[in-house]
């Protein structure tokens, strides 16, 4: 028995007599000395496939009057090798041959696939993923093969394959397959050009995502696609000439992170236009300010900069201050970024003081336990103690007055936990917990997710508050008279964990509006918990 015989065994075949007539076909394929190579035990399937295709597309009374479905495949794949050199060399390259023949490309398209020698010049993996390519972009694939496997060399041969094969249809339906010619030989190297100071060209072709984005940009300036006038000055510019003025950043990662996975200065953005002719970021569309250091950060930043980062504008503006690694990632975590330039402004302006005077190596030497205390009490300081100074104070009293102002929390804890302890000694009985009702309008919400669960609650007593406020480390604690007189309420992000409910954010309503959100010691949400928290909003109808 054949292997391809025992792999139909594998192949659901309700009817009988079609198993037969299927193994009948394979059969007949067997005995020809230049259709055999094709049978292979991972390649039944889709001969089958293949086999029930051209059943279909037959007249069924001229089967009945000839009998013979037996030559269905035979004669199929007769009539292609007559016209063609030769089926594939490899088994690989012959099982995806049988495959894209099951996906009912037409008989051409096929025979100019085997003229061109496709199969054999693509990688182990190209032919692999072919079968979950498009149908429209296989045939895309095939006429860029035909046009250009004498012209290009094979490995530009072998990346425009893959851009192809990862395009979307859309796009390739728009013809920008005609133009990947010309993209490839004329402007791709130039970003060999821009990128070859930190990559050789064959390691940036392994990059294939990156340069299906440049492709899409490129296509978009040869057909004016964006909608601007006619007479805009980008469309005027050479594209080598848009390569270089562009950081290489915003080349390799499609624009910048500017918080709340807010991306800026992205392809199809205003912002990336004016940079490509040249333009200032200190003059462009965007609204945020940028003095000289922050401008200079933006245009040397490194392709490959990460150090998480979530927000590189805040980045930007501590480098320009002189800030070292630990205040640069906590600065991501304490300030906010606003959306409109006056709220930016404000805020650039009540922690500038405060950024200055941590630039310096006492701060970066800090542990980073008692760094995160220090800017957790920064940031009570600044939002609720106007006016507040920090000139004439050195990181090592500041770190001293971080202490004491984690040691009052903690005190108050303990204090109430004493009176109540007392109480109970002497009375038997406990105190009268303060409570208060919940919010009318406003509902819990529990999300499950594959490997998490979470729930959003709101806090109803001194005793919750309490507990908040000394697990999260922050002030939530005094919040009690604001919730009994209706003035706010109070609710917890938490997140289960090894059977215990784990607080991971504070959140501050007034009304309907979320006033603040707050991690340990007043820490800025995690991306992922904001995201949580979005939701939630959305479900309730926040502001």
């Amino acid at each position: 028995m054949y292997q391809w015989e025992r792999a139909i065994n594998r192949i659901k075949i309700n009817d009988e007599k079609d198993r037969t007539n299927f193994l009948d076909a394979l059969h007949r394929m067997n005995g020809h000395p230049g259709l055999k190579t094709l049978l292979q035990e991972h390649s039944v399937p889709a001969l089958y496939r293949l086999f029930q295709k051209l059943q279909a597309d037959q007249n069924p009374f001229s089967l009945i009057l000839a009998g013979e479905q037996e030559y269905l495949l035979h004669d199929f794949f007769q009539r292609i090798l007559d016209s063609a050199q030769m089926f594939p060399y490899g088994r690989i390259a012959q099982k995806a041959f049988v495959e894209l023949c099951s996906l009912g490309i037409d008989k051409e398209a096929l025979k100019d696939l085997l003229s061109t020698r496709m199969l054999d010049l693509l990688s182990v993996d190209q032919l692999q993923k072919l079968g979950e390519v498009p149908l429209s972009n296989l045939r895309v694939l095939i006429r860029f093969f035909k046009a250009n496997y004498r012209v290009l060399p094979e490995d530009l041969i072998n990346l425009g394959s893959e851009l192809i094969m990862e395009a979307s249809p859309a796009f390739v339906a728009q013809k920008s397959n005609i133009f990947l010619r010309e993209f490839l030989s004329a402007v791709l190297p130039h970003f060999e050009a821009r990128f070859a100071h930190c990559m050789d060209r064959e390691t940036l072709h392994r990059y294939p995502a990156k340069i299906l984005a440049w492709w899409e940009v490129w296509h978009r300036h040869q057909e004016r696609i964006e909608e601007t006038v006619k007479e805009d000055i980008y469309y005027q510019m050479d594209f080598s000439t848009i390569i270089r003025y562009v950081p290489e950043y915003i080349w390799w990662n499609d624009g910048l992170p500017y918080g709340r996975n807010n991306q800026v200065y992205h392809f199809r953005s205003p912002e990336f236009r004016h940079l490509a002719i040249g333009g200032s970021v200190r003059k462009g569309p965007d609204f945020r300010p940028y003095t000289r250091r922050m401008a200079k950060a933006f245009v040397t930043l490194p392709y490959n900069f990460h150090a998480g980062m979530r927000d590189m504008y805040l980045y930007f503006y501590g480098i320009s201050l002189g800030a070292g690694e630990l205040l640069l990632l906590f600065m991501q975590r304490f300030m906010r970024h606003r959306r409109s330039k006056s709220q930016l402004v404000a805020e650039l302006e009540l922690w500038n003081p405060v950024l200055q005077k941590l630039a310096c190596d006492d701060f970066e030497n800090l542990d980073i336990p008692v760094a995160r205390n220090l800017m957790g009490y920064l940031y009570h300081c600044l939002r609720d103690q106007p006016g507040y100074q920090v000139k004439s104070k050195t990181i090592a009293q500041l770190c001293a007055e971080s202490q004491a102002y984690q040691g009052r929390i903690q005190a108050r804890a303990n204090a109430r936990a004493a009176r109540e302890q007392a109480r109970l000694l002497m009375t038997g009985k406990r105190s009268k917990l303060i409570r208060w009702a919940p919010h009318s309008k406003v509902l819990p919400m529990e999300l499950k997710q594959a490997d998490h669960h979470y729930k959003i609650v709101e806090l109803t007593d001194e005793n919750q508050l309490n507990r908040e406020g000394a697990i999260m480390n922050h002030c939530v604690g005094g919040y009690t008279y604001k919730c009994v007189d209706e003035d706010g309420s109070i609710w917890s992000l938490r997140e289960y964990k090894d059977g215990t409910w784990y607080s991971l954010v504070t959140i501050e309503l007034e009304g309907s509006q979320i006033v603040q959100a707050r991690g340990p010691f007043n820490a800025t949400p995690t991306p992922e918990q904001r995201k949580i928290i979005r939701a939630w909003k959305k479900r309730e109808g926040l502001v």
